[in-house]
């Protein structure tokens, strides 16, 4: 920015705050967190007035503010009825398997991370036990093979050469 800008700015806002010495000194308030604080407790009347002629000519946006406030809160709302529904679901689930859910995973023996899953057989739809999440993933890749899951097996004990039969 050339230097005749500038001073064509900084005359602009000298003659802003001249005519507005109210809000200039409001933002100087701003500046300082401990300050403000302290004047609008000493100041309420004036702060209340403030907000008061503030909502007056900005209704709608004051009215948008609190549709987005409602909503957010409501989301919140939401989140907690989400738990309730799984927590439901889970009971449910536990009526349907016959026994609770144990601490741990059925298969492997490692402790839930995140949500426990009942597994079943797809073919019958028998369920067979609770598993964790890493054991559900590797069940459904190996899609219930039990010759693919046999040939893992052999892959891991031979350290990764293919056994010959």
């Amino acid at each position: 920015m050339d230097e005749k800008r500038r001073e064509q700015l900084n005359a602009a806002a000298a003659r802003w705050r001249a005519k507005h010495p109210k809000h200039s000194t409001i933002h100087a308030r701003r500046t300082n967190y401990a300050a403000s604080k302290q004047w609008n407790k000493e100041n309420r009347e004036k702060v209340n007035q403030y907000r008061r002629e503030w909502y007056k000519r900005n209704v709608e946006k004051a009215r948008a503010s609190s549709l987005e406030y409602a909503k957010r809160s409501r989301l919140s709302d939401l989140a907690g009825w989400r738990s309730k529904k799984r927590t439901a679901l889970k009971a449910a689930k536990e009526r349907k398997i016959g026994r609770p859910c144990p601490g741990a995973c059925e298969l492997c023996g490692n402790g839930f991370i995140k949500k426990p899953h009942a597994d079943h057989d797809h073919a019958t739809g028998k369920y067979r036990g609770w598993i964790c999440r890493n054991c559900n993933v590797t069940l459904g890749t190996a899609r219930e093979n039990i010759a693919l899951l046999q040939s893992m097996i052999d892959w891991i004990k031979n350290g990764g050469v293919r056994s010959k039969k």
